[in-house]
């Protein structure tokens, strides 16, 4: 059957397939990312249609760097409070927005790689508000956006939320953000 959702974080993935626990990934920033590039896109044998928000940023680039590479149309959806120009790729469509505003977006993508995030922790107890806004109610807007367009959604989860959802308002927001995508996948 389909999956509304996929979560991953950068040290642990829980593909949410038949109840597995999360796995330990290499502490290789590159096969993390093979990793989630391969288990995400294997069944991808012709070109397709991504976005990846918060695509200006270090793992956004370098998932569009490989999904570029494989020939894929990909675009990004960014405010670049913390992604760079710097970091654009050649081939990919930028997209200046913030990430309440994902509907206004056109909706022919077959996937959606939600890595936008607000994603320290510290910085958090200064801003709880922007951070709930972004992780939580953004995730939201992701959410409502695939419900319309049908598109897969795989979302960044963060390991903060695997300790102790309750020790900052960005692992508590992350783990809200994972507990929006399950309400979709279920509604």
């Amino acid at each position: 059957g389909s999956t509304f959702y996929q979560t991953y974080s950068l040290s642990l993935v829980e593909p949410w397939l038949g109840g597995k626990k999360p796995i330990q990934l290499s502490t290789s920033f590159s096969h993390t990312i093979q990793y989630f590039y391969d288990y995400r896109t294997r069944d991808v044998d012709k070109s397709r249609r991504f976005l990846i928000t918060g695509g200006a940023g270090f793992i956004g680039t370098n998932l569009i760097k490989k999904l570029i590479s494989e020939g894929h149309d990909v675009h990004s959806l960014d405010n670049y409070d913390s992604g760079t120009i710097d970091n654009h790729v050649d081939g990919c469509n930028y997209h200046t927005g913030d990430i309440e505003n994902i509907g206004l977006m056109d909706r022919d993508f077959d996937k959606v790689f939600h890595l936008a995030a607000l994603s320290r922790i510290q910085p958090s107890f200064n801003n709880p508000d922007e951070t709930y806004r972004v992780n939580t109610t953004g995730t939201q807007k992701v959410c409502e956006f695939v419900r319309h367009t049908n598109a897969k959604l795989v979302y960044a989860g963060s390991s903060s939320r695997w300790h102790d959802p309750h020790q900052s308002p960005y692992a508590a927001c992350k783990h809200l953000g994972e507990e929006v995508c399950k309400m979709y996948k279920k509604t």
